[in-house]
C-alpha cells in the first residue's frame, strides 16, 4: 500500500529559543528582544538564527507569531491607550475615587464621586394652641440642634398651620432666628409666609412651608427661636391662631408646627 508524507499537520511549541536548538518549519518559539517577548513561527530550518533584532523580524527564518509591546508606565499604574494607540500609565488615584474620562475629554485621571445626601436630621415639633390677638410678637418658642459636619449646608424646613379672624389679613408667617436671640423684627430673609386670604370679617386657614440653605452655618451647637405672625395690607400683625383645632374650625386638625433641619453633604 503507498503512503503519503502529509508532514508536519500542527505546529510545534519548542519553548524559550536558543541557539543551539535546531528549529524546523512550523516550530514556534518565545524570544525576549530588547525586554519585549514576542511569539515567532519557523518558515525555515534553521540554527543559530536570532530570531528578531532590535524590534525587526528575520523574516528569512521567523515571523511575529504574536509580537510584543514594551509597557514603561511603572508601578500602581493603570495603563491606556492614547488617541494614536500608544499605551501609558495613569497613576491611581485616592482611596475612594475612580476613573473617568478627563474634562477635556482626551484621556483619562481619577476623580471623587460627588453626590448631595442627607447626613443628619434635627426635627422639632409643637403642637401648642396659642390664640393671641394683641402682642406683635406672637407667640415664641425655642431649641437647639447640633451641627456636626462643618462643610455641610444647613437645610431647614417649616410647616405649619394657622387661622385668622378679620377682614385683610391676607398672610400668615412663621419666623426663625439662629443664634442672635430675636426673632421676626422686621421682614427679613428667614421669614416664611404661607398664604391664606380673608375678606369681609370672614375666616382664613393658612398653611405654610418653605426651605433655605445655611451654607455658612458652622459646626457646633446652634440655638434657634421661633415666632409667628399674620401680615396685613399695610402693617404686621400676629395671627390669632397658631395650630387651630376643630374647635376654631370642624375643618381643622392639630397637626402641630414642624421644623426639619437636615445637613446635606456632597
Amino acid at each position: 500500500m503507498a503512503t503519503i508524507n502529509l508532514g508536519r499537520v500542527k505546529l510545534v511549541n519548542r519553548g524559550t529559543w536558543s541557539n543551539s536548538n535546531t528549529y524546523a518549519i512550523d516550530d514556534f518559539v518565545q524570544f525576549t528582544d530588547n525586554g519585549v517577548v514576542s511569539t515567532y513561527i519557523a518558515v525555515a530550518a534553521s540554527q543559530n538564527q536570532t530570531p528578531s533584532t532590535s524590534g525587526t523580524e528575520n523574516s528569512n527564518f521567523w515571523k511575529f507569531l504574536a509580537k510584543g509591546v514594551s509597557v514603561a508606565v511603572g508601578n500602581n499604574k493603570v495603563v491606556t491607550s492614547d488617541g494614536s494607540g500608544n499605551l501609558q500609565g495613569t497613576s491611581l488615584g485616592s482611596a475612594g475615587q475612580f476613573l473617568r474620562t478627563n474634562l477635556a475629554g482626551n484621556g483619562f485621571d481619577f476623580a471623587t464621586v460627588e453626590q448631595n445626601f442627607v447626613k443628619r436630621t434635627s426635627i422639632f415639633n409643637n403642637t401648642r394652641y396659642s390664640h393671641n390677638s394683641t402682642s406683635d410678637s406672637g407667640n415664641v418658642w425655642s431649641g437647639s440642634f447640633t451641627k456636626v459636619h462643618d462643610d455641610a449646608t444647613s437645610c431647614i424646613y417649616l410647616t405649619w398651620a394657622a387661622k385668622s379672624y378679620g377682614s385683610s389679613a391676607d398672610f400668615s408667617g412663621v419666623y426663625f432666628d439662629i443664634d442672635t436671640g430675636t426673632t421676626h423684627g422686621s421682614d427679613n430673609s428667614d421669614a416664611f409666609y404661607g398664604v391664606g386670604y380673608t375678606d369681609n370679617g370672614e375666616q382664613a386657614m393658612h398653611w405654610g412651608h418653605k426651605k433655605v440653605d445655611r451654607a455658612s452655618l458652622d459646626a457646633g451647637s446652634h440655638n434657634v427661636i421661633w415666632g409667628w405672625r399674620v401680615r396685613t395690607g399695610s402693617s404686621n400683625k400676629p395671627g390669632q391662631v397658631l395650630n387651630p383645632n376643630q374647635n376654631d374650625d370642624t375643618r381643622m386638625h392639630n397637626s402641630g408646627f414642624y421644623c426639619f433641619i437636615d445637613e446635606i453633604l456632597k
